[in-house]
This record gives structure tokens, C-alpha cells and sequence, in this order.
């Protein structure tokens, strides 16, 4: 019994003169590139043109960028076009679009927008692998007092912003 516990004891003691540690290291290059995203008109948004009369209701959507002739009594002429509008950055870059979805309200008539992928003021999208991704955008013109109403062209601005996640 003796023999095999000097024998145990003599491994152990072998296996731990044995043992090394080492610390080894790499090392790597980073830039990190900072680029600017920008967003511009790739089709313009497009109403087509309107008159009003005397039968004309306060308060209802009178003409939109998505329909040709719009429901309804047709206030409308001519084409109409949604807006669609390029965001570029980096590629595979997921970033939010906002934009003010505030009707402008201007001379009797408002002038809303919104985002056709979710009806709503903005949104996250993914860039594409070109560096560009298209953002669609739909309007409603909106009577709101057809007595302050005036024959003439209405400009209405859509205001977007567009930051990476």
C-alpha cells in the first residue's frame, strides 16, 4: 500500500513542474468611417390641379397623390404622382426617416403627407447594398374653409430627416 501512494504522489508532483502560461497577443487596424447620408427628390410629389365650388364640403379630403380620378364627387384633373425620395449612406445601414406630418394648413386648404410603407410619420429602413434606399411618400389635400379659398398655386413644403439607427 505504501509503494502505490509514493507512486500517486511522485505523478503529481512531475505533472506540476511541468506546466507553463503564456500571454500572446494581436493586433488590428480600426477606422471608423463617418458617412453622410443624404436624402434627394427622386420623383417629384405631384397634385393635380383642383376646383372648387359652392358644392364643395369643408372638412373632407378633396384630391391625393394615389388616386386618379379621386372617389367621390372628382375635384381633381390631371395626373397624380406619390413622392419618392432617395436616402444614400452606407450600405446595409438601417436608418429612420422622419418627416412632419403636421397638416399645413394654408388659405382653406391643408396639405398632409405620409409614408406609403406604414401610413405614419416616418419609419426604419435598410439601405441597400448600392448605398441607396427609395422612401414613398403619398399626400392628401384637405378643404378646410372653401371660403378662404382663393384662385391660385399653392406650395406646400414636405420637410424630412433622415438619421442611422
Amino acid at each position: 500500500m505504501k509503494a502505490k501512494l509514493f507512486i500517486v504522489g511522485l505523478l503529481a508532483a512531475t505533472s506540476s513542474m511541468s506546466a507553463s502560461a503564456v500571454t500572446f497577443q494581436t493586433s488590428v487596424d480600426v477606422t471608423k468611417e463617418n458617412t453622410p447620408i443624404s436624402i434627394a427628390q427622386k420623383t417629384a410629389m405631384v397634385l393635380p390641379a383642383v376646383r372648387i365650388d359652392e358644392s364643395s364640403e369643408d372638412g373632407k379630403v378633396i384630391c391625393a397623390t394615389y388616386y386618379e380620378p379621386f372617389p367621390g364627387k372628382n375635384y381633381c384633373s390631371g395626373a397624380s404622382a406619390n413622392g419618392v425620395y432617395t436616402v444614400s449612406g452606407s450600405p446595409h445601414a438601417e436608418v429612420s426617416v422622419a418627416f412632419d406630418q403636421s397638416a399645413a394648413i394654408t388659405d382653406g386648404f391643408s396639405f398632409q403627407i405620409y409614408n406609403t410603407m406604414n401610413n405614419a410619420a416616418g419609419g426604419v429602413s435598410t439601405i441597400g447594398a448600392d448605398g441607396n434606399v427609395d422612401i414613398e411618400m403619398r399626400g392628401d389635400l384637405k378643404l378646410e374653409d372653401k371660403s378662404a379659398v382663393t384662385s391660385q398655386n399653392y406650395v406646400f413644403d414636405i420637410n424630412m430627416t433622415a438619421v442611422y439607427n
